[in-house]
């Protein structure tokens, strides 16, 4: 993981203030725990400024939903959409998504 600044990779990696979501490539403050887990996502870093990467989750939730795959439902989602840096390469996950579903 890169981080924009020092003062963010202490937050995530130390102090625990800011959560990265690997799967969706996003940072996020977590808020309202008392109510259930829901967090704030961060488009800028709080401290330097720097655009952060752009959230990789409403992409996610677009092809779950071409696929006709409830995202609730874990163990439907096919692993190629599990990992972590899925979005890295789509095509390639695209098409193990196609065989896994397959089989």
């Amino acid at each position: 993981m890169r981080y924009c600044c020092k003062v963010m990779k202490i937050c995530v990696e130390k102090l625990k203030h800011v959560e990265y979501i690997e799967r969706f490539d996003e940072f996020a403050l977590p808020v309202g725990e008392d109510l259930g887990r829901s967090v704030i996502i961060l488009k800028y870093c709080p401290w330097c400024g720097k655009k952060l990467p752009e959230s990789k989750r409403q992409k996610w939730f677009e092809i779950l939903n071409e696929l006709g795959i409830d995202p609730t439902e874990d163990k439907l989602i096919p692993y190629p959409l599990k990992r972590s840096l899925w979005w890295e390469d789509l095509g390639t996950t695209m098409d193990m998504v196609k065989e896994d579903i397959k089989e």
